[in-house]
């Protein structure tokens, strides 16, 4: 959060939602990081590592940090704790959380097979949430996976992608694969 737009940080705007009879809630993308952050800056052993030695790019001037092992851990806690702090209403996880692949050997999962190791990072943060801000509602956008529908309260299957491919809309199963 820039302290530079909210000086007070967010508890200001959390309480004037709820003083007018409002829950307060984020968005966040846990994996996806600002190139110039300070998180990059100072971890970039975070970063999917792939075979090829590049970093995996997302939208704009961000880059995807692996959920899973530290980084996890530090994104997670910050999140169960401003939850708890801001007494959250609920909460957006945005953005790919699973990323098969990884090769980095010190983030906390098998060498290329990264993706169980994120599942059970995001398990574990849903429970963290749920005590952290009882009836918390976590969405988890159209990124939703199919096995994991009972960790989240709400999402949606499209976006403006799939609305501009109607082929992809005819076949429910697309979704699947």
């Amino acid at each position: 959060v820039s302290r530079k737009r909210f000086p007070g940080g967010l508890k200001p705007l959390a309480e004037l939602a709820r003083s007018n009879g409002m829950g307060f809630g984020l968005w966040s993308a846990p994996i996806m990081v600002q190139d110039t952050s300070g998180v990059i800056t100072d971890h970039p052993e975070w970063l999917i590592k792939r075979t090829d030695g590049t970093k995996m790019a997302l939208w704009g001037n961000s880059s995807a940090m692996c959920y899973s092992g530290d980084y996890a851990k530090r994104f997670n806690d910050w999140l169960v704790n401003t939850a708890r702090d801001l007494k959250l209403a609920s909460v957006k996880v945005d953005g790919g959380l699973y990323v098969d692949g990884c090769i980095a050997p010190n983030h906390g999962h098998p060498v290329g097979h990264s993706e169980a190791v994120q599942i059970e990072t995001f398990k574990d943060l849903v429970k963290r949430l749920r005590k952290a801000s009882p009836g918390i509602v976590i969405d988890r956008g159209w990124e939703a996976e199919p096995g994991l529908t009972e960790t989240y309260d709400t999402t949606w299957f499209g976006d403006w992608a799939v609305a501009f491919k109607p082929e992809r809309e005819a076949d429910p199963l697309w979704w699947y694969r």
